[in-house]
Protein backbone atom coordinates (compact mmCIF):
# COMPACT_ATOMS: atom_id res chain seq x y z
CA UNK A 1 0.00 0.00 0.00
CA UNK A 2 1.16 3.52 -0.77
CA UNK A 3 -0.14 6.92 0.28
CA UNK A 4 0.65 9.84 -2.01
CA UNK A 5 0.09 13.54 -1.31
CA UNK A 6 -0.49 15.86 -4.27
CA UNK A 7 0.17 19.59 -4.10
CA UNK A 8 -1.09 22.55 -6.15
CA UNK A 9 1.11 25.30 -7.64
CA UNK A 10 1.10 27.21 -4.34
CA UNK A 11 2.32 24.22 -2.31
CA UNK A 12 -1.04 23.47 -0.69
CA UNK A 13 -2.22 19.90 -0.23
CA UNK A 14 -4.61 19.15 -3.08
CA UNK A 15 -5.11 15.38 -2.76
CA UNK A 16 -4.21 12.52 -0.44
CA UNK A 17 -4.55 9.18 -2.21
CA UNK A 18 -4.23 5.61 -0.94
CA UNK A 19 -3.24 2.92 -3.44
CA UNK A 20 -3.43 -0.85 -3.04
CA UNK A 21 -0.02 -1.28 -4.69
CA UNK A 22 3.35 -0.17 -3.40
CA UNK A 23 4.24 1.69 -6.61
CA UNK A 24 1.11 3.92 -6.79
CA UNK A 25 1.37 4.20 -10.56
CA UNK A 26 -2.00 2.94 -11.81
CA UNK A 27 -5.17 4.96 -11.32
CA UNK A 28 -7.25 1.79 -11.10
CA UNK A 29 -5.39 0.91 -7.91
CA UNK A 30 -6.85 3.89 -5.97
CA UNK A 31 -8.42 2.64 -2.73
CA UNK A 32 -9.62 6.02 -1.44
CA UNK A 33 -8.89 9.70 -1.88
CA UNK A 34 -9.40 13.04 -0.15
CA UNK A 35 -9.34 16.24 -2.23
CA UNK A 36 -9.31 19.88 -1.13
CA UNK A 37 -10.57 23.00 -2.94
CA UNK A 38 -9.34 26.39 -1.77
CA UNK A 39 -11.05 29.79 -1.84
CA UNK A 40 -9.52 33.15 -2.76
CA UNK A 41 -8.13 33.57 0.76
CA UNK A 42 -6.28 30.23 0.52
CA UNK A 43 -8.62 28.52 3.00
CA UNK A 44 -10.15 25.11 2.36
CA UNK A 45 -13.65 25.75 1.03
CA UNK A 46 -14.63 22.21 -0.05
CA UNK A 47 -13.33 18.83 1.11
CA UNK A 48 -14.20 15.66 -0.82
CA UNK A 49 -13.76 12.15 0.59
CA UNK A 50 -14.09 9.14 -1.70
CA UNK A 51 -14.05 5.88 0.24
CA UNK A 52 -14.16 3.56 -2.77
CA UNK A 53 -11.80 4.99 -5.39
CA UNK A 54 -10.82 8.40 -6.71
CA UNK A 55 -12.71 11.64 -6.07
CA UNK A 56 -15.32 12.62 -8.66
CA UNK A 57 -16.63 16.12 -7.82
CA UNK A 58 -19.99 15.24 -9.40
CA UNK A 59 -20.72 12.23 -7.14
CA UNK A 60 -18.30 12.22 -4.20
CA UNK A 61 -19.67 13.38 -0.83
CA UNK A 62 -18.24 16.71 0.30
CA UNK A 63 -18.18 19.18 3.14
CA UNK A 64 -18.30 22.89 2.40
CA UNK A 65 -16.75 25.44 4.73
CA UNK A 66 -17.85 29.05 4.98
Amino acid sequence: MAIVTGYDDLGRVETVTSYNSPTARLTENVVNQVAYVYDGWRHVSIEYQARGGAVDPQTTPSVQYA
